[in-house]
Parts: structure tokens; C-alpha cells; sequence
């Protein structure tokens, strides 16, 4: 009778799941990009690149209407990382720096300039804990230009996904998350 029971409860619980959705946690993929150095640190810097991870999560995501594909594109945008600059020292990673969406903020269409939605946390790697969070970053723009899709793009925007979007050249990413490392360290530039 006991394993009878056990048997009813799991599969109560597989009914349940199937019922109301099984939630599969969405793994980002990255890419190294670069690695340099800021004073006695090595940075290591990781591209999430969101139309490759968009695709992995909706393969149907190049078939859809335009407004679905901006509505994916925007949220995928404003609740996942895109940049992560990994702070080591000796061989061990002390500090990462995530640019990554406002979860709180709106992306604008019609005025590309106001789309400076992007935040910054700086997390402490051995503690897995956030210390501080910057909510604006002085970069606006809803492409980047390490997307695999903007490669030997040379133009500053292109049409996508239903409206005009800016290209963020990464050299800008690079400038503004380095001087805010510096400062972070309490290092002058």
C-alpha cells in the first residue's frame, strides 16, 4: 500500500507540471571576446549575444510577425545580461561587472536616444552577491556590434524587428564599464 501511495503522489505531481507548464530554466550561451588588462587585474570580457540566444529559445523566432519579434526581442533585452567583464587577479575571478537590460525601464521606438535602458551590477564572484548597482549607463541602443547577425555591418543602425535600432559599437561598452571598474577599485584613470 505504501509504495501505492508514493506512485499516486508522483504522479499527482507529473499531472500537475503537465497541467499548468513545465518552466525550463533558459540558459544563456556567451562568447569570450576579449581579454585585457587594467592594472594588476586581467578583465575577460563575455558577449551574450541576444539574437543567437533568442533563436536558441524561439527557434521560430525569424517566421513570426514583426510585432511578436519586437515584443521578444525587447523583453529578451531589457531582463537578460549582454556584457560580462570578469575581474581576476592570480588566476581567480574576484569581481564580475554584467551590463545587462532595466527590467524597470521601457524601451522607445520612435526616440532611439531616450533607450538608455541598460544597468550595471557589480557582483562579488566569491560571495555570488551583488554590491552595487548603477542603473544608468551612458549608452543608449537596442543592437550591438558584436552580434553575429551585425558582423561586416558597417552602418550605425539598421531596420529590425519593426522599428530603426542604434548599433552600440562595443568600444563604447568597453570605455564606460572600464572607467566604472576604475572607480570601482578606487584606481585614476
Amino acid at each position: 500500500m505504501h509504495k501505492k501511495r508514493k506512485n499516486i503522489k508522483t504522479d499527482f505531481l507529473f499531472i500537475i507540471l503537465i497541467v499548468f507548464g513545465i518552466q525550463v530554466s533558459f540558459s544563456q550561451k556567451s562568447t569570450t571576446l576579449e581579454k585585457f588588462k587594467i592594472q594588476d587585474f586581467d578583465i575577460s570580457v563575455k558577449f551574450f549575444d541576444p539574437y543567437k540566444n533568442i533563436i536558441e529559445e524561439f527557434p521560430n523566432f525569424e517566421k513570426l510577425e514583426v510585432k511578436k519579434q519586437e515584443e521578444i526581442w525587447n523583453n529578451y533585452l531589457l531582463n537578460h545580461i549582454i556584457y560580462e567583464f570578469q575581474l581576476i587577479h592570480k588566476n581567480t575571478t574576484i569581481k564580475k561587472y554584467v551590463v545587462k537590460g532595466n527590467s524597470e525601464m521601457k524601451i522607445d521606438a520612435k526616440v532611439i536616444t531616450n533607450n538608455k535602458i541598460y544597468l550595471l551590477e557589480i557582483i562579488n564572484h566569491t560571495k555570488n552577491k551583488t554590491t552595487s548597482t548603477i542603473k544608468k549607463l551612458n549608452i543608449y541602443g537596442t543592437l550591438f556590434e558584436n552580434m553575429e547577425i551585425l558582423k561586416n555591418e558597417e552602418r550605425l543602425g539598421l531596420q529590425l524587428f519593426g522599428h530603426f535600432r542604434l548599433k552600440i559599437p562595443y568600444s563604447t561598452i568597453k570605455s564606460n564599464v572600464s572607467t566604472l571598474i576604475l572607480k570601482d577599485l578606487n584606481i585614476e584613470n
